[in-house]
């Protein structure tokens, strides 16, 4: 299994418990800690960790920020379930690189043979629930990020980052997976 499946299969799962947790909500008295929870973390998840952390800070390098807040972030980052640092800024340059053009596949839009374009909804729909070919790319693409220890650390052990505080999550309340978890990373995909 790829990097790519592993992670649109844990997606697939938080997906599932993410509409667990919105049957729950309706079912609950205290439904609106749970959304409050939910929400906090959806700005510290997907806000900070896909949009500020994983697209501007990492992959365009837009920014930087003390070594010790980069560490923190970088590790937020992976809660979004939407790869490493560097597998997400390699696939995301790469599609800079190329987008809309042929070569993007994450473009919604179908090259035709005479050279015109058409907008493809199954190709949209592919798009949508992660399931686009993955190009082969040029490791060249993220070698300033690949320098990076803490980078090339969090990387290497994904999904064991990604998983350990979760069980623990888990083990003091398994709602908390979905509230503080599975929610938000889903509010970032959305």
């Amino acid at each position: 299994m790829t990097l790519n499946q592993q992670i649109r299969l844990i997606q697939a799962i938080n997906f599932v418990l993410f509409l667990y947790g919105i049957w729950y909500l309706t079912q609950t008295d205290n439904w609106l800690a749970w959304f409050i929870t939910a929400q906090i973390m959806a700005v510290i998840i997907a806000v900070l960790g896909g949009n500020v952390v994983l697209h501007r800070m990492v992959s365009h390098r837009a920014f930087k920020t003390w070594p010790w807040l980069e560490k923190i972030l970088l590790t937020i980052s992976v809660y979004t379930t939407i790869g490493s640092p560097l597998s997400f800024s390699a696939f995301h340059r790469y599609h800079h690189t190329h987008s809309d053009k042929i070569d993007d596949n994450h473009s919604p839009y179908q090259h035709n043979a005479d050279g015109t374009r058409t907008f493809s909804y199954w190709r949209a729909f592919k798009i949508t629930i992660g399931a686009w070919d993955q190009p082969p790319i040029n490791p060249r693409i993220v070698a300033d990020l690949a320098r990076d220890p803490y980078i090339r650390f969090l990387h290497h052990h994904y999904f064991k980052i990604l998983l350990l505080p979760l069980i623990v999550l888990a083990l003091i309340n398994p709602l908390l997976v979905v509230y503080a978890y599975s929610w938000p990373m889903i509010q970032g995909l959305i």
